[in-house]
């Protein structure tokens, strides 16, 4: 930037006869230079005229005087940030030279940070609106809320199981997750990790998918452990929930039932042994298939008293 000219007549100084000169502040190649900073940093903007004597030194951030504080004061004519601040350390600064004696002041160019930062967040449902509108075979969009400057490049994990965009709707830019037709194959625990120049992080809190699958069979009655005398009848109950209703079979040890002499099985799932003997004891499993997903199982076990 060019100095600014100070004319003084020569006569206040050596007398009436003297031609005037010209008192001249310009600023060095220490003038403010725009920077990279990280938040949370320390940094500094440097200042300095040619010739300082008797130049006071001041600092302005979008034209309005900046005052010292723990965080950010002046130290000699830079100014130093102990902390760089993304928000309360954005805009213009400029460098102020003054001299009180000729009642002149020079501004420098103005220079500003270029600050990087990441802040976490945490992983958040976007769509549909709420967890009760997730359903089955739909559509569902997470969104990672990990911001920065530079913008962060971010990886997906379920369960701790990086996810990838060969086998994922992955949107970088956007920072989301889309799983085009969700199902309890898909249920797990959900986080997001990102990083950039001014470090890395992961989301704060995380998403739990559970989804319901009507098709998966849910236990309504589970069977009790039966002692029985022998010879005596014995019941074992055991109902699921499902739609379409699921397939149900019940095992003795590994050996599966079938209707025979005094023993039943009945339509609603329950298992009747009219006379209980010593080789029908043992460990006896409700097994139920549906449509989808892996089989669930209910046991009880049956002794002669």
């Amino acid at each position: 930037m060019p100095g600014i000219s100070l004319e003084l007549p020569l006569s206040w100084i050596v007398g009436p006869e003297a031609a005037s000169f010209s008192v001249v502040c310009v600023f060095t190649s220490k003038e403010p230079k725009s920077q990279d900073a990280l938040h949370g940093r320390s940094a500094m903007l440097r200042c300095e005229v040619s010739d300082p004597g008797g130049v006071a030194y001041s600092w302005l951030q979008d034209g309005v005087p900046v005052g010292d504080s723990e965080r950010r004061f002046q130290e000699g004519s830079n100014l130093k940030f102990t902390a760089i601040d993304r928000k309360l350390d954005s805009g213009n600064f400029q460098c102020v030279a003054s001299n009180a004696a000729i009642g002149e002041e020079e501004r420098s160019s103005n220079a500003s940070f270029n600050i990087k930062w990441l802040e976490s967040g945490g992983v958040a449902l976007k769509d549909p609106a709420s967890e009760s509108d997730i359903e089955s075979s739909a559509p569902v969009t997470l969104r990672c809320h990990i911001d920065g400057h530079p913008r962060p490049t971010c990886q997906w994990f379920r369960d701790g199981v990086r996810l990838t965009e060969k086998t994922h709707q992955i949107n970088s830019k956007e920072r989301t997750l889309t799983l085009k037709s969700a199902s309890p194959d898909d249920n797990g625990l959900y986080y997001c990790c990102a990083k950039n120049a001014a470090g890395q992080a992961c989301s704060s809190h995380n998403f739990t998918l559970n989804i319901i699958d009507q098709s998966f069979p849910r236990p309504l009655v589970s069977p009790e452990d039966q002692v029985v005398l022998r010879n005596e009848e014995a019941l074992f109950h055991c109902q699921f929930s499902a739609d379409p209703p699921p397939t149900v079979q019940w095992y003795h040890d590994n050996e599966l039932l079938t209707n025979k002499t005094r023993l039943f099985l009945l339509s609603n799932g329950t298992l009747h042994i009219t006379q209980v003997k010593v080789r029908t004891t043992g460990l006896y499993r409700c097994v139920a298939r549906g449509p989808r997903g892996p089989p669930v199982t209910l046991q009880a076990t049956l002794r002669i008293a």
